[in-house]
């Protein structure tokens, strides 16, 4: 993935990221970084350019819902709250088999074992 800089820019072109393996990337909301599944899971790219962050857990997928937060999930069923700043993943439900989050990125649903379960994340 590559960063090309804007014309009021005195900046080159420059890799956001190398050798990853698929095409999947979601870009954190605000825009200020790139989430792109390599080789060792999903990193952490800045746009622009700076040091790449590897996120704690090889999460299947990925949802960002602020600068400060975003979801993974593995595809054993683990759902993961994931820090953008410091790429800490701590384990926030078990046995998950869906995950919907709302347009506003306010509230997620989820389904696991234990049954469905709204999140409202608004402070």
């Amino acid at each position: 993935l590559w960063w090309l800089p804007g014309p009021d820019q005195a900046a080159p072109a420059a890799t956001l990221v190398e050798g990853a393996p698929r095409a999947r990337r979601i870009v954190e909301r605000g825009n200020a970084a790139v989430y792109a599944l390599g080789a060792d899971g999903y990193v952490r790219a800045p746009i622009p350019p700076g040091p790449a962050l590897a996120f704690a857990e090889s999460v299947g997928e990925i949802t960002s819902l602020s600068a400060e937060m975003a979801l993974g999930y593995t595809q054993d069923g683990w759902l993961y709250d994931l820090d953008p700043g410091t790429g800490a993943a701590v384990g926030w439900a078990p046995s998950v088999s869906r995950v919907v989050v709302s347009g506003s990125r306010r509230l997620v649903a989820y389904v696991s074992d234990r049954g469905t379960f709204l999140v409202d994340l608004a402070p």
